[in-house]
């Protein structure tokens, strides 16, 4: 049975996010998250966590881009990290413990380098686990997520930790550039790979995905897809309908239609 759309009272006041409804045939979003009880509230088969980069300094920076993607059938999150950026730097990291790059007077390259277990935890806890798979019904494999960088490590920490705590696979992770963070302790080990399929995509030059951390992607996720934006340097959001095709197809595989009305699920 699809999930209900959540509304802002679910989730934890320490969490700051926005909720973008599924569009409605015309484009246009269809109910309100403060409108739980609307009749097409519990048909929504597919919810999109999105989880931005290093230091992002909106509220909730990928809120327009949850609207501008127009999904069918999918309500959309936009989530932002818990912790702001220290000295003044405006923006908010997912890292537990904030490293820095003396030589470069900047944050560590590398977005696992603090740690990331608290932010993944919190997602995987609070948001999938405690509100949408406990109080608005999704499945699993109705939860997709997408991250960019730092938010696309988180992203596949998310899917190891969900596995390994309940033994089910998510629908799918979208990563830019993101590297996979160590597994929080507390979630043991876990024998074989993942079954969450996910998609990296990196620019071909200048790209924080090694040949060392793509092969750790692959040595953890049993359905990993690689695609590289040919003449893109570096691992930045895609900026045409060329570069979004290779997530557009992923998820096409992926999202699931809305039943139509008054059918009944079998299984």
């Amino acid at each position: 049975m699809p999930g209900r759309l959540p509304s802002g009272s679910d989730f934890p006041s320490s969490i700051t996010l926005d909720i973008i409804p599924p569009p409605n045939p015309t484009g246009t979003s269809s109910i309100t998250p403060s409108d739980p009880s609307s009749n097409t509230a519990n048909i929504i088969p597919n919810i999109l966590l999105l989880l931005h980069g290093h230091g992002s300094p909106a509220q909730t920076p990928f809120t327009n881009f949850a609207r501008a993607l127009n999904l069918p059938h999918t309500a959309c999150l936009s989530i932002r990290a818990r912790t702001p950026l220290p000295f003044d730097l405006h923006g908010y990291h997912w890292a537990d413990d904030l490293l820095f790059d003396q030589d470069q007077d900047a944050p560590a390259a590398d977005p696992n380098a603090g740690g990331v277990e608290k932010s993944m935890k919190m997602l995987v806890e609070e948001v999938i686990r405690g509100v949408l798979v406990g109080k608005c019904g999704f499945r699993a494999g109705e939860v997709q997520v997408f991250g960019f960088g730092a938010g696309g490590g988180v992203a596949m920490g998310c899917a190891q930790a969900f596995e390994t705590a309940t033994d089910e696979a998510l629908g799918g992770v979208v990563n830019i550039g993101g590297t996979v963070p160590p597994l929080p302790s507390e979630y043991g080990k876990r024998s074989g790979k993942f079954k969450t399929p996910v998609l990296t995509l990196y620019g071909s030059s200048k790209s924080a995905l090694t040949t060392t951390a793509a092969r750790e992607v692959k040595n953890k996720f049993e359905d990993a897809e690689f695609h590289c934006w040919r003449e893109k340097e570096g691992d930045g959001m895609p900026s045409s309908r060329e570069e979004m095709l290779p997530i557009m197809r992923f998820w096409g595989r992926r999202l699931r239609a809305a039943a139509p009305e008054g059918a009944v699920e079998v299984g």
